[in-house]
């Protein structure tokens, strides 16, 4: 996605999702990326990048297990230089049905962060144990027209309320052939964001819609 605003203000907003899946009888590969950059008047007012991938082995027709999984994250406007989160998870298809599929999975996890600036406590790096929670919903809601609803959730341990999440929900509306119109809901939330040197805490909510064009093959 592109925006671009010129005359008393000068603004460019660029947005994109990337996403890539590959599955044989018993494995399942998904790789995602979905980034923003964003300039008002020459300054820069967002820049964050999300990359997550999984690669599951179905043990059984419905059980899997995610050997391994990663997310890495990174969001100078929150104080995240960069978020590296590998993890371990068993997970679950509680429906999986013609028109609707539903997984579950949960598992171990490792959090590394490197802060964008130092934090007051003279801190620039976190490392911390983390329990990991994903769930993915995906509804054939016409033969034309597909939803689908991903969440992820990351829990340190012992310091709870420190978790951050991700939902991402888009809408496939198929064009013609092959290619779909996709328009996606991004809600990323940090819930206990850390202040940077000088002080001051960023917002925990970050929300942004994406319109674009998917190629099924």
């Amino acid at each position: 996605g592109v925006a671009i605003r010129t005359g008393n203000t000068e603004q460019t907003d660029y947005s994109a999702v990337l996403a890539a899946t590959r599955e044989t009888a018993r494995t399942r590969w998904a790789s995602r990326y979905s980034g923003a950059i964003s300039e008002v008047n020459a300054t820069q007012t967002a820049n964050n990048h999300r990359i997550g991938s999984t690669f599951d082995l179905f043990v059984t027709k419905r059980t899997f297990v995610t050997v391994p999984g990663i997310n890495v994250y990174r969001d100078p406007f929150q104080n995240i230089g960069l978020r590296v989160t590998p993890y371990a998870a068993v997970g679950y298809e509680v429906v999986d049905t013609a028109d609707h599929n539903l997984s579950l999975s949960a598992g171990p996890a490792l959090q590394y962060q490197r802060f964008d600036s130092e934090l007051t406590t003279g801190e620039s790096t976190e490392s911390t144990l983390a329990a990991v929670f994903s769930s993915l919903y995906e509804w054939d809601i016409t033969s034309d027209v597909e939803m689908s609803a991903k969440y992820d959730i990351t829990v340190p341990m012992p310091e709870f309320d420190e978790y951050n999440h991700n939902l991402v929900t888009t809408l496939s509306i198929d064009l013609t052939g092959d290619l779909d119109l996709d328009l996606s809901i991004t809600w990323d939330r940090l819930n206990a964001p850390q202040a940077n040197s000088n002080g001051s805490v960023p917002q925990k909510d970050d929300f942004r819609m994406t319109i674009g064009l998917g190629w099924t093959f």
